[in-house]
């Protein structure tokens, strides 16, 4: 028997025994994802004019695709050119093996599996921010960086 199998014959004797029939559609879910594993795939080097459903088309000849996602600009709105794609697990490596490396819409796909996404730095060094106003160029007292400080005059 297969491991997904002992898997479920294990959950629906767990149901039986501890009466979880009465459980939640979330629960239910739970369960469903921790028998049949997943992977999220990262697909980069997109076509900018591909869109999820074109991307779920050249996935689904190795599997059932259980969600596909092209990445949009949040501003624009526009592609930006990678994306991600959920199959089961043995599904997902034969699909890597046969697309990555290839070309599709003219451009060679780039794919491995996702990793989480690591947190953000909150605080501390990184860009943005303030950063006060330089006086270059000019200036009352000319060249390098000018005046309009009060200790130019000494």
């Amino acid at each position: 028997m297969t491991l997904a199998l002992e898997r479920f014959a294990y959950f629906i004797w767990q149901i039986e025994q501890e009466m979880w029939v009465k459980s939640t559609y979330s629960q239910f879910c739970q369960l469903l994802f921790f028998i049949v594993n997943f992977m999220n795939l990262f697909v980069a080097n997109l076509d900018f004019n591909m869109d999820d459903n074109e991307l779920r088309s050249v996935f689904e000849p190795y599997g059932d695709v259980q969600s596909a996602k092209v990445i949009l600009h949040r501003d624009t709105g526009r592609s930006r050119g990678f994306g991600f794609v959920e199959m089961e697990d043995d599904s997902a490596r034969e699909a890597i093996d046969a697309l990555n490396e290839q070309e599709v819409n003219g451009r060679v796909l780039v794919i491995k599996e996702a990793e989480e996404r690591r947190e953000r730095s909150s605080g501390g060094s990184g860009g943005g921010g303030f950063r006060p106003r330089s006086n270059g160029g000019g200036g009352r007292n000319g060249g390098n960086g000018g005046g309009n400080d009060r200790y130019d005059r000494y």
